[in-house]
């Protein structure tokens, strides 16, 4: 097999604030792709590594952030039981967001340390 001029390109596909579907090029331009001598040399299968590596962690958070959400730093699960009552959580926009968290991190969570471990308020 002889080397060879391509063309690569590479997309990132994104949402923005407002769930605007969103794609920008990353990367466009030739590559010169040249076989190896041994296909199972180091720098081969550490690219490969790299990459298996890189869809998994990718895999993990996608399905993580889709099955579980965190309110608080603790962990809740959707039930039915909030939609059968009728009511629906109106939506926020953007300002309202970054002022309930902001209001969050004022408040300091301290459940969580034991008590032995906490400074007595005089």
């Amino acid at each position: 097999m002889e080397a060879q001029d391509l063309v690569l390109v590479v997309y990132i596909d994104y949402f923005d604030l407002e769930e605007t579907p969103r794609r920008v090029i990353a990367f466009q331009g030739p590559i010169k792709i040249v076989p190896a001598d041994f296909l199972f040399d180091f720098a081969g299968l550490s690219v490969v590594a790299a990459l298996v590596g890189t869809a998994y962690v990718g895999y993990k958070i996608a399905t993580t952030s889709q099955a579980k959400s965190l309110v608080g730093g603790k962990r809740t699960e959707s039930t039915s039981s909030s939609s059968s009552s009728g009511t629906k959580k109106p939506k926020m926009n953007a300002s309202e967001i970054r002022a309930e968290i902001a209001a969050k991190k004022e408040v300091l969570d301290d459940e969580w340390i034991p008590a032995g471990l906490k400074k007595k308020k005089n």
